[in-house]
This record gives C-alpha cells, sequence and structure tokens, in this order.
C-alpha cells in the first residue's frame, strides 16, 4: 500500500465492489424491462364473411414471446360492447351465444374502444360487408417502459462500475 503525499494514512479509503453484487442489484430492474418487452400484447380480430351467418372471426392475442388464437363462429357472434373497469379503465368484449368473450385479457385507460366495438356491430349488422379486421397495439406500452427499466438497470450497473 502507497501512501499519497499530503493525505493523512488514516483518511485514505480503499473502495472494493464485487461485480457480482454490482449485476445483482441491477437485475430485478433488466428482468422486469425485459418482462414488459416481451409480454407487451396486441389484439386482433379478423372475420370473414361467406354468405349471410356463414363464416368465421379469428381473435388473437400476440406478443414477442406468446400468441393465443380463438376461432369464433360467425352465427354465433353478437355484437360486442365496451365494458368499464376500475379507474375507468375499459375493455371490448364480444358478445356470443354461448357467452361473453373479453377481446383483450386485461383493462387500459387508453385508446378509443368504442371504434372497436363500432366496427364489429356494424359488420354484424351489415351482411353485405364480407371481411372485418380490428386490433388494439399496446406494444407501445411494454416496449417505452421496458426500455426505461432496462436501460436504467444498465446505467445503474455501468456507473456503480465506473465509480471504482
Amino acid at each position: 500500500m502507497k501512501k499519497l503525499k499530503g493525505t493523512p494514512f488514516n483518511e485514505l479509503k480503499f473502495e472494493r465492489s464485487n461485480i457480482w453484487l454490482d449485476l445483482l442489484s441491477s437485475l430485478p430492474l433488466i428482468v422486469l424491462g425485459l418482462w414488459l418487452i416481451f409480454c407487451a400484447p396486441t389484439t386482433n380480430l379478423s372475420c370473414q364473411r361467406i354468405e349471410f351467418k356463414q363464416g368465421k372471426c379469428k381473435l388473437t392475442e400476440s406478443s414477442l414471446s406468446d400468441s393465443n388464437t380463438q376461432e369464433i363462429s360467425l352465427d354465433d357472434l353478437l355484437g360486442a360492447i365496451v365494458t368499464k373497469g376500475r379507474k375507468d379503465s375499459t375493455n371490448v368484449v364480444l358478445l356470443t351465444k354461448s357467452g361473453r368473450i373479453s377481446f383483450t385479457s386485461y383493462n387500459t385507460r387508453w385508446g378509443d374502444k368504442n371504434y372497436i366495438a363500432n366496427e364489429i356491430n356494424n359488420f354484424v349488422a351489415n351482411a353485405d360487408r364480407k371481411s372485418l379486421n380490428v386490433s388494439q397495439d399496446d406494444r407501445w406500452f411494454g416496449w417505452l417502459f421496458g426500455s426505461i427499466f432496462v436501460l436504467g438497470g444498465v446505467f445503474k450497473y455501468v456507473e456503480k462500475r465506473e465509480e471504482l
């Protein structure tokens, strides 16, 4: 150990940091951010009408990590409504003969859900329309906040390593 000129020996402080401990403290932010990015969903309802009540609709909710598809007979589809959840959140619900089906697996407070419900209701009521394609894309939320968390975790790690 070398003593610096003009500095009393008892005032010298040596800081050591464990790289694994620094990484472990940043990891929760990075993992949360990656989870938000990979699970950010987009939902699409596409319907094809062959004749008056003949045809199929596919309701697909997909993200970077997963995709779920549900088929609905056009004969079963009655329409759509917008339901309210907690704190003014809304969701589109498809009305079928066998019950209600949520358009998305979650409620949000952004976006015009009435437009989606009206498009579905117009398609059901108008037999001349041969196809319908409506979607709700909420990937921007997951990608934006996921990126913020990942960058926050990386910057936290880099800042601790640069202090050495």
